[in-house]
């Protein structure tokens, strides 16, 4: 049995995962997922427990709101979910309150880089959700390279293809650096096409082991 003295060192540690800073604060670094995931839980218990009619709303009269039932909601979503699709299927506008979340539109092409896209209404609380969902797809944060063709039976020519996502491309010195060490690997020449958003051309990235191509833009 765990003593009082351990009950504390957890309690204070758990605390310390779960805090979100505010964001004047010098140890703001984002949404802590730990905080909002915390959260969400929590507020899923509730919509089970004691839903607003906000709730019933927002959430289509789902089966399981009311029913009393959180624990198999919540086990069906920890099974069931990953980060991007748990934020799109059971955030609430309650949490959205909570954390204060808004989306900001950056546009370099406008007069006004930043601008508040949407505020806390139904419609803005659709959108946050969805940009905060997307925000957590692996395709945001980590590059999608997929391998397209390989020519096995002559040069061995190895291509792969990255599409960006939201605007977000390669930096292109860091992709060269990864092309020439895979093309050291391969022992062929190894070559990465770069596609915007729309799937059209942008960059391609050819190197071999001789290291005689460059970045053609």
């Amino acid at each position: 049995m765990a003593s009082d003295g351990a009950i504390i060192e957890f309690l204070k540690s758990h605390a310390g995962v779960i805090y979100q800073p505010p964001y004047d604060s010098r140890h703001y670094n984002g949404i802590n997922p730990y905080a909002i995931g915390i959260a969400m839980m929590d507020d899923i218990v509730r919509v089970c427990n004691n839903p607003k009619q906000e709730d019933y709303e927002w959430f289509n009269n789902a089966s399981w709101v009311g029913a009393g039932n959180h624990m198999d909601v919540l086990k069906y979503a920890w099974c069931e979910f990953r980060d991007e699709s748990f934020i799109r299927q059971y955030l609430s506008p309650k949490v959205i309150r909570d954390f204060r979340l808004f989306t900001i539109l950056n546009n370099e092409n406008t007069p006004h880089n930043y601008v508040v896209k949407n505020i806390h209404n139904e419609a803005g609380y659709k959108k946050v959700r969805n940009d905060f969902a997307d925000s957590h797809a692996i395709g945001y944060y980590r590059p999608s390279i997929e391998i397209v063709g390989l020519n096995m039976e002559g040069d061995r020519l190895l291509k792969m293809q990255f599409k960006s996502t939201q605007n977000r491309r390669l930096d292109l010195n860091d992709a060269d650096l990864v092309v020439t060490g895979i093309a050291k690997l391969w022992g062929y020449e190894v070559e990465l096409t770069c596609l915007n958003d729309d799937g059209e051309f942008n960059t391609r990235i050819s190197r071999s082991t001789k290291l005689e191509n460059n970045v053609d833009e």
